[in-house]
């Protein structure tokens, strides 16, 4: 170890000493591997068979607030743990907690603190689709780090930003940003997935309760998930989307759901269209007709649905 002055460096109660550097570097270590740790201090770093430590007290007194933070929540969580507490942390500000409920009674843990949620079995961030699949299945649904690449749809070259969750940064996202469909690091920019989405809301593409299938060519069977795919669309695009993965959700349930032609509002209906032939909608007051998906009319309540009427709604 280079020399270091006295306000630089943490004494071990052996007299070992230990550049702050050194110290910070190894609390970070710990609290990202989420290692068990003494309830007392830091283990000597200085000698390896030394057997003292560097008190907590004396180390979170060097850390930056936020990590000293973190720190104080693992120590809170090893100190209930050794009396046979069972302590349960966020995975995103390390908040612990203890919970009443069996994570196979309650799922889901959600944070007190900062309210990031996350699943209590397999620690994957909690999406509504989790609500359906196992844990093994959001796992083979998760997203994997990628470098920057070319959209396979346009030939544009994209950069991307990724947080160390493997979710796509908003804040540092930009028309060009690129999206991963897949293990296979299938690249696409938002104005190519938008114009995917643009397909699926007006019914020319495939829909998948999941997401939409890999745009590539390339015989992928992944996904691109409907959480990333929100984050690239606005506006009445993004309502829409919203509505399709609604009817996805339902029909996998094995709910019928219809949508007006006008808004997408999604309905379930008890009543079959032989019964009643008009949809009215709940929402914006849009009526059609739920067998040949003409807007209806007075017109159309006199004469039976034309033969080329189901092909297209005209507005």
């Amino acid at each position: 170890m280079e020399e270091v002055s006295v306000e630089d460096e943490s004494e071990l109660s052996a007299g070992h000493p230990c550049c702050n550097a050194c110290v910070l570097g190894e609390v970070e270590r710990i609290l990202e591997e989420e290692r068990s740790i003494d309830m007392f201090g830091l283990s000597c770093m200085g000698k390896d068979d030394c057997k003292n430590i560097l008190p907590w007290e004396e180390i979170a007194r060097k850390l930056p607030d936020q990590l000293s933070d973190q720190l104080e929540a693992m120590i809170q969580k090893e100190n209930l743990n050794a009396l046979g507490i069972e302590v349960e942390s966020c995975k995103k500000c390390g908040f612990p907690a203890v919970l009443e409920t069996s994570k196979e009674e309650d799922q889901i843990f959600e944070c007190p603190e900062c309210g990031a949620q996350h699943c209590r079995l397999c620690h994957e961030n909690w999406i509504e689709e989790h609500e359906i699949l196992s844990c093994d299945e959001m796992r083979a649904l998760g997203l994997r780090h990628a470098g920057g690449g070319k959209c396979k749809e346009c030939g544009n070259k994209c950069s991307k930003w990724w947080k160390e969750n493997d979710e796509i940064d908003d804040d540092k996202l930009d028309s060009n940003e690129a999206m991963e469909s897949s293990a296979k690091e299938h690249n696409f920019c938002s104005s190519c997935i938008r114009k995917q989405v643009q397909e699926i809301v007006n019914g020319s593409s495939v829909v998948d309760l999941l997401g939409i299938p890999c745009p590539s060519a390339e015989n992928c069977s992944n996904i691109i998930s409907w959480p990333d795919l929100r984050n690239h669309v606005t506006g009445v695009l993004k309502r829409r989307l919203g509505a399709e993965m609604q009817k996805a959700n339902l029909r996998v349930s094995g709910v019928k759901t219809e949508s007006c032609k006008n808004c997408d509002y999604t309905a379930v209906l008890e009543v079959p269209k032989e019964q009643d032939q008009v949809f009215r909608c709940p929402k914006c007051g849009a009526q059609h007709c739920r067998i040949c998906s003409e807007k209806w009319t007075e017109k159309h309540g006199q004469r039976p649905c034309s033969e080329d009427a189901s092909i297209a709604f005209r507005q």
